[in-house]
């Protein structure tokens, strides 16, 4: 496959200005093209993500690209574009080299061939975090002092509340998301529902919030009328106390339960996934007559296979042949040797194995399956 060149460019919220507007940079880049005759080229835009990490979806893509050959020139405007983290500009660099891509930057020297120009675009990078850091704690500075000067500066309003028209800086409460919030905590705390049961109940009820709504609702230490921000707590701002400080914290530790519940409980965790949209099933149980029987669910709303749900004893009698050969396979080794007992210790079936046998060869050897849900 003929390769292409990628032209990367970034943004970040704090960098909202005309030299580094996405249109500014890509205009650059088109110039280059143009200069040097380029015409198969593909844009990469990661506008609003910082430079601090890795975790942007275009540069992740990017890296793709480059791992599967497709890639020989990669043109930026300035070094800081591609990362303003040391170590992360570092693995680029790296993988510039092993895959032979061309670095081109319309502001300086981008050249990776030597010892010494590594050196230098690495000192850039050095530069480059020094520079991101010194704006974070700025920005940092600016939204504490107005914090303490009374003003709610947080781009977006909690659920149960909206910014006063009158006063952007202040919060008002909607009273019946308010009425929603209170219901949450009290059928997860009092209860004892889980996420995915408080969200069909809120469906009875007529009320439509999304299951990873209902978990930052639980998480979200405003609702005590207070919260923690650069290890100081503020108040006021419209917040109303909806529970105490105490029923948060015990939340919370129910939550983190919750999670070591699974880890402990669930056989198939994270091992198996979704057929129709390949994101991890999540696990989720009943009660009946004193009994628990554990199921894997697809909570993609927007998936075919959205709440459908499979009985983890099903998927031990499926996989029950694979569970035996990987067990036999990790436990035994064997000699051709004319032995007729040969065959006495290989594990024939499942019943065979004890529970811990099972839940130790499901963990440590079991590949992810993707489960097709009837």
């Amino acid at each position: 496959m003929k390769q292409y060149t990628a032209i990367y460019v970034r943004v970040s919220t704090e960098e909202q200005v005309e030299n580094y507007s996405i249109e500014s940079q890509i205009n650059l880049a088109l110039e280059i093209c143009k200069n040097d005759n380029i015409e198969n080229y593909k844009l990469f835009i990661d506008d609003g993500y910082s430079g601090r990490s890795l975790k942007r979806p275009k540069i992740k893509e990017l890296i793709s690209e480059i791992y599967k050959s497709l890639i020989d020139k990669v043109i930026i405007t300035d070094i800081d574009r591609l990362s303003r983290n040391v170590v992360d500009l570092s693995t680029l660099i790296e993988l510039f080299i092993n895959y032979k891509v061309l670095l081109i930057s319309a502001y300086g020297n981008a050249k990776i061939t030597t010892a010494d120009d590594r050196l230098i675009m690495r000192f850039k990078g050095s530069i480059a975090q020094h520079t991101s850091e010194k704006i974070s704690e700025h920005v940092l500075r600016g939204l504490k002092g107005g914090l303490e000067k009374g003003d709610y500066i947080f781009a977006h309003a909690p659920y149960g509340y909206v910014k006063c028209n009158d006063n952007k800086k202040m919060l008002e409460p909607v009273l019946n998301e308010i009425e929603n919030v209170k219901k949450i905590f009290y059928y997860y705390s009092v209860k004892d529902l889980s996420i995915e049961k408080i969200k069909i109940q809120l469906m009875q009820e007529n009320i439509n919030i999304k299951t990873n709504a209902i978990s930052r609702i639980l998480k979200n230490e405003k609702y005590t009328g207070q919260f923690k921000y650069q290890n100081q707590y503020f108040s006021g701002f419209g917040l109303l106390t909806l529970i105490t400080k105490e029923e948060f914290e015990y939340v919370q530790q129910k939550l983190k339960g919750h999670y070591k519940e699974k880890i402990n409980d669930y056989l198939f965790f994270k091992k198996v996934v979704c057929f129709d949209c390949k994101k991890i099933l999540s696990c989720v149980s009943t009660v009946k007559k004193n009994k628990t029987y554990l199921y894997y669910t697809c909570l993609n709303e927007n998936c075919s296979s959205y709440y459908k749900r499979i009985n983890e004893n099903f998927l031990i009698v499926e996989y029950s042949k694979k569970i035996v050969n990987l067990y036999n396979k990790n436990h035994f080794t064997f000699h051709k040797v004319n032995h007729p007992n040969l065959n006495y210790y290989k594990i024939t079936s499942l019943d065979q194995l004890s529970k811990e046998q099972i839940k130790e060869t499901i963990i440590k050897y079991f590949k992810v399956q993707a489960i097709k849900f009837k």
